[in-house]
């Protein structure tokens, strides 16, 4: 691998941390002139999104955050390519998995970074699951709906948030791993570039296990907050906000 080659790496990095900070739950709480962050459990994300906006926002929210991950991993895929190793086919990287897939890594990575402790936010962002589930789409698209799919029916049923997200991006990301470490890719027989990208993948998953550890705290010494979005419980919540803000309107 060339300087040059690094450089692409390191511009590839940087651009999908910068995309990263791109934190869509502020924006569009901003667009209802209101800061999700102030409201709700205050992280900027798709759960909170629910809670105080209803699940028409949470999903905008979600499929923007999304989106979010999974283009800079397609950009980074589709460019970088076979990278250091020879032939640089950029359809054969896409549809027959020849060259390494390090790129999709590096933009993986440089975007969670940057939705996790974005620089424009003071270093303070949301929880990455969705952002995750966006890279996790790419590197396994058969993968990543049905773990979402899991996810969400595990969150319905348990009423625990965090343990449903975590299953949501472990589910692809754990594929990825092992897909890489038995040498399933063609292109990937050097074990060095397998065992970095091995590494970023679990780094990726890291990030969320970081932004979750009051909540893993709070699940081993049983004082874990349900998660509440749909049902009769869910309903009755919001509609007690609606009536506490309509209160607070007439007294202001």
């Amino acid at each position: 691998m060339n300087i040059q080659e690094v450089i692409i790496l390191i511009a590839l990095l940087v651009g999908s941390y910068l995309i990263g900070n791109i934190n869509f739950a502020v924006l569009i709480s901003k667009l209802k002139k209101s800061d999700v962050r102030n409201k709700g459990s205050g992280n900027p994300g798709t759960m909170n999104m629910i809670r105080e906006y209803g699940k028409f926002i949470g999903a905008i929210t979600l499929i923007a955050d999304v989106a979010k991950g999974a283009i800079p991993a397609l950009i980074g895929w589709y460019v970088v390519g076979g990278i250091g190793f020879g032939q640089r086919s950029l359809t054969a990287g896409i549809f027959m998995d020849a060259p390494p897939r390090l790129g999709l890594y590096v933009a993986g990575v440089g975007v969670m970074l940057g939705h996790v402790f974005p620089v424009f936010f003071k270093f303070k962002g949301g929880k990455g699951i969705a952002t995750a589930l966006g890279v996790g789409l790419i590197a396994q698209p058969l993968i990543a709906p049905f773990a979402f799919g899991f996810g969400a029916l595990f969150i319905h049923l348990t009423k625990l948030g965090a343990l449903g997200s975590f299953s949501i991006i472990s589910m692809p990301l754990a594929v990825e791993a092992f897909m890489l470490s038995s040498g399933m890719y063609e292109g990937q027989a050097l074990w060095g570039i397998r065992l970095a990208s091995i590494i970023i993948i679990f780094t990726m998953f890291s990030f969320t296990l970081f932004t979750h550890r009051k909540n893993i705290i709070n699940l081993f010494s049983g004082t874990e907050h349900r998660t509440l979005i749909w049902g009769k419980e869910a309903k009755a919540i919001k509609e007690a906000k609606r009536q506490k803000a309509l209160e607070e309107q007439s007294n202001a």
